[in-house]
């Protein structure tokens, strides 16, 4: 075979790559696990949308063999009697366009309230989605794990710092990078400044970082961790401090893969029994807020007092 047969054949393989990839990130998907049949009362009557981060997906596969972004989150769920749905946002893309599609998706697939977990990237979907789309009013809960609400100084690296150039590059070649814009820390200050929480929605954290030098860290991550250790405790992708949003549901040594089940975490952590926990926790609040306005309803206002 000549050389110029050769290099066409490559050259057709990587367009045909990179179409199926521009496909793979701009598709997405809203998959349901229906609730299993159990004994007594599931943690939560609520239906639960799970989101994934930056790179995330929700399946790669086969339904029945699929490599899944929650590992075993989802399935554990729907054991335990809760409706849950997991999604397949553009990948990589800015939130503004991700929260959209979230939205569509909740709007055309479910109906009433509905409880909303975000992964990194994900926790920030589901607070524009709260706060400034039309299916906000169906959200009661959102919460966020290991998301960047300040932003994580990896991004700065691209939006502005030494790599600014290639990212613009990328960026002008309309690769989908456009999120690290709103994951660096000066684009954490614009969203908070424009994304204000919903007094109605219930808004919860999960917050992680490796303090003890002996914790477990997946090799990945640990060039990055490195990285950001000079600013305090991280995940290896997210400081710390910069994952507190709401209520603190738990505080973890667990690096940002091992949340989703896939990195190391301490000896007897297992991911899908914290979204269990999650889930659990959310119905404890929104029973509770129930309860208090119904109080408040039945009391009413002070009697006006009665004129001699």
């Amino acid at each position: 075979m000549r050389w110029w047969m050769i290099t066409l054949l490559a050259v057709a393989a990587l367009v045909g790559v990179a179409l199926f990839l521009r496909w793979y990130w701009a598709h997405a998907r809203i998959e349901h696990f229906a609730p299993a049949a159990i004994t007594g009362a599931p943690p939560i009557d609520l239906p639960v949308v799970l989101v994934h981060g930056f790179w995330g997906f929700d399946r790669i596969g086969p339904r029945r063999t699929a490599i899944r972004y929650f590992r075993r989150a989802a399935t554990h769920l729907a054991e335990l009697g809760v409706s849950v749905y997991t999604v397949r946002l553009p990948t990589g893309h800015s939130v503004k366009t991700r929260a959209q599609k979230l939205a569509e998706m909740i709007e055309r697939t479910i109906t009433g309230p509905v409880v909303v977990i975000g992964h990194s990237l994900g926790g920030l979907d589901a607070r524009y989605v709260a706060a400034r789309t039309a299916v906000g009013k169906q959200i009661v809960a959102v919460v966020t794990v290991g998301t960047p609400h300040l932003g994580t100084p990896l991004a700065d690296i691209f939006d502005g710092g030494v790599l600014r150039w290639p990212y613009r590059l990328l960026r002008f070649l309309r690769f989908p990078v456009g999120a690290l814009t709103w994951l660096s820390t000066k684009g954490a200050l614009r969203f908070n400044e424009a994304i204000k929480n919903v007094p109605s929605v219930y808004y919860g954290c999960v917050i992680c970082g490796k303090r003890d030098p002996l914790a477990p860290m997946s090799r990945l991550l640990r060039p990055a961790h490195w990285y950001l250790a000079r600013s305090g405790p991280n995940d290896g992708v997210v400081p710390l401090e910069s994952q507190r949003w709401g209520e603190e549901i738990a505080d973890l040594e667990v690096d940002h893969l091992a949340q989703i089940g896939w990195g190391r975490g301490p000896q007897g952590f297992e991911a899908h029994a914290l979204y269990a926990q999650i889930v659990d926790t959310v119905a404890k609040r929104l029973a509770s807020r129930a309860a208090a306005a119904v109080t408040t309803v039945d009391v009413g206002p002070p009697a006006e007092p009665v004129a001699s």
